[in-house]
């Protein structure tokens, strides 16, 4: 991995023609003010290509997706045909990161 730095940016994911399998829990929505606390998420585009914990930007593809978000152990498949990102607002910087073996401290 290389070095560089994190950025955070508010999105908008639309699924076309999506099915939705699963559900969270009232729990978890509750203990976080009405908002669902994710915890881990992949998205698979056609049959080979696997993003966990990221969403490639751009992203405006047609064929098989499936988004998979987890939130309290409760897992939530959304399956469609086509997956297309809409960036909101400016991104915010988080953090540095180092390469792989260097040292930031």
């Amino acid at each position: 991995m290389d070095a560089g730095r994190g950025w955070s940016q508010k999105a908008l994911l639309r699924v076309g023609d999506a099915h939705v399998e699963g559900a969270f829990s009232e729990e978890s929505r509750i203990a976080y003010d009405g908002v669902y606390c994710l915890s881990h998420g992949a998205l698979r585009v056609g049959a080979d290509h696997l993003s966990g914990n990221l969403i490639p930007i751009p992203l405006d593809v047609n064929g098989d997706v499936e988004l998979m978000l987890e939130c309290w152990g409760n897992v939530v498949r959304v399956f469609g045909n086509s997956a297309k990102l809409q960036l909101l607002g400016d991104p915010k910087y988080v953090e540095e990161f180092p390469r792989d073996g260097d040292n930031l401290g």
